[in-house]
């Protein structure tokens, strides 16, 4: 009897193993990179025209969340350059991203630019455009692309940017759901069917 148990469950690792290798669970985590480039043909709207120029910087939001970065002013200039890259906590690969150009009402530093998120416009800042990604539309690109803004007056302007999105994958052992199978009768099963909302959200084909 004793023998006849441990064939048995030598059988039933077996198929466990071979059901865990046909089921496997994979999650991928997002992993957002901002890249900030650059911007052209952005209005004035500096008090003396033809002397100063607008001091423009840029701010990203994270629709619908908490999450915003803004880079560093680039004074005087209607076709600034910010080449600022900074990697975004709590980014969703269903999130949609708006990026935004404002023209700084006073002189901030040059260098740096904020790492901290809910970032805010500040009093007296005048917006030169924005332009809102979807999702499609950030996981098609595969580098810096230029696009052209909404908002941005009588003449266009363009941003050029990179949200970069890589992942990284979390493998997770489906054998706790070998179980509820089995007693099933082999009928198919969710093999997320234990991790509840959260990881059936996370889980990617």
């Amino acid at each position: 009897q004793r023998r006849a148990q441990e064939e048995a469950d030598r059988k039933r690792k077996e198929e466990e193993d071979e059901w865990a290798r046909n089921n496997p669970i994979v999650l991928r985590h997002p992993h957002l990179t901002l890249h900030i480039i650059s911007a052209k043909g952005l209005r004035d709207t500096d008090f003396m025209p033809g002397k100063d120029k607008s001091d423009p910087y840029c701010l990203v939001q994270v629709l619908g969340k908490t999450i915003a970065v803004k880079t560093h002013v680039v004074q005087d200039q209607l076709d600034p350059t910010w080449d600022f890259e900074l990697a975004v906590q709590g980014y969703d690969d269903k999130d949609s991203l708006e990026f935004s150009v404002w023209d700084a009402d006073e002189i901030r530093p040059l260098t740096g630019g904020s790492t901290t998120f809910n970032a805010v416009v500040d009093d007296g800042d005048d917006l030169l455009g924005r332009i809102i990604l979807t999702p499609e539309m950030i996981h098609e690109m595969t580098g810096p692309q230029t696009f052209e803004l909404e908002e941005t007056g009588e003449e266009p302007a363009f941003l050029t940017i990179w949200p970069e999105v890589t992942y990284t994958e979390e493998y997770l052992d489906p054998r706790e759901n070998f179980a509820a199978w089995k007693d099933g009768g082999g009928k198919a099963l969710d093999p997320l069917a234990k991790l509840g909302e959260i990881g059936r959200a996370s889980c990617r084909e």
